[in-house]
């Protein structure tokens, strides 16, 4: 589009100097040899080149624009359209995490995050593979991210006491996140729950539903259909989220919740 506009000024320079150029005729104005009359030509020559190339480069800015309006809403029906054809899929570890970190980085307004097992992922951190670059970049995932709401529930369990006072340290003070600590009477039990994770109340991912460690079978699913989402969001507020004893609430750390958690861990 600039380069149009340069175009533009130039045929409009053009333009003054044969106006200019036709009322000094009298007093024998001469250009590159040729008099007044041969010169308004020229220019006028010149004037017609340019405004038919500044035409020309602004019909391209238009129908890049276009182009591109309508790449997007193909793509924006596209997506629409598969979103209304229910996919499941069965997911190994490692795509799992791979996917999800995708869709985090995509979010537009919430992601909610559950780990029931009994184990701390911080063991995971440690681990040089694409769960562990997850756990280890886990803070900073939700920092980048300052305009989605993150929640996330967690389990008490002796194991997962330097997993969570490290989320404590690392993301109370954070507006844009919120934890909940579920508190069964015994701690080492497993949970009769299911790991939900949900990006924007749409697209859904069910993690170990038979088991945790497993790096070679399938063990997630991935859930893409807008009416099983809406029933696994009821599912996280009713189930997880509401029953769970919240310890940090948009940044802020509630002690007397953080004091309960912590004794139960100790």
């Amino acid at each position: 589009m600039m380069v149009a506009i340069i175009f533009f000024v130039i045929f409009c320079i053009v333009q003054i100097i044969a106006f200019l150029n036709f009322f000094a005729f009298e007093a024998g104005w001469f250009v590159f040899g040729a008099r007044p009359p041969e010169a308004n030509f020229m220019f006028f020559q010149f004037g017609i080149l340019f405004l038919f190339i500044t035409v020309m480069l602004g019909i391209g800015e238009i129908s890049k624009k276009t182009l591109k309006d309508a790449v997007q809403n193909t793509n924006e029906a596209v997506d629409r359209l598969a979103r209304k054809i229910p996919n499941t899929r069965a997911l190994l570890q490692d795509d799992f995490y791979t996917e999800f970190r995708k869709k985090v980085g995509s979010a537009l307004k919430t992601v909610d995050m559950t780990h029931l097992d009994t184990a701390s992922p911080q063991s995971y951190a440690l681990s040089n593979t694409i769960t562990g670059e997850y756990y280890a970049n886990f803070a900073d995932m939700v920092r980048k991210k300052t305009d989605v709401d993150f929640r996330r529930v967690e389990r008490v369990s002796v194991e997962k006491k330097d997993w969570i006072e490290r989320i404590v340290r690392e993301l109370g003070g954070q507006v844009n996140f919120s934890l909940s600590v579920l508190t069964p009477d015994d701690p080492t039990e497993k949970l009769p729950h299911i790991s939900v994770q949900i990006i924007d109340g749409k697209d859904v991912f069910l993690v170990a539903v038979a088991m945790h460690k497993t790096s070679h079978n399938f063990r997630d699913m991935s859930i893409t259909d807008e009416r099983s989402a809406e029933i696994w969001r009821n599912y996280y507020d009713n189930t997880l989220w509401e029953k769970s004893e919240r310890v940090i609430d948009r940044g802020k750390i509630n002690e007397v919740n953080l004091k309960r958690v912590r004794e139960l861990m100790s």
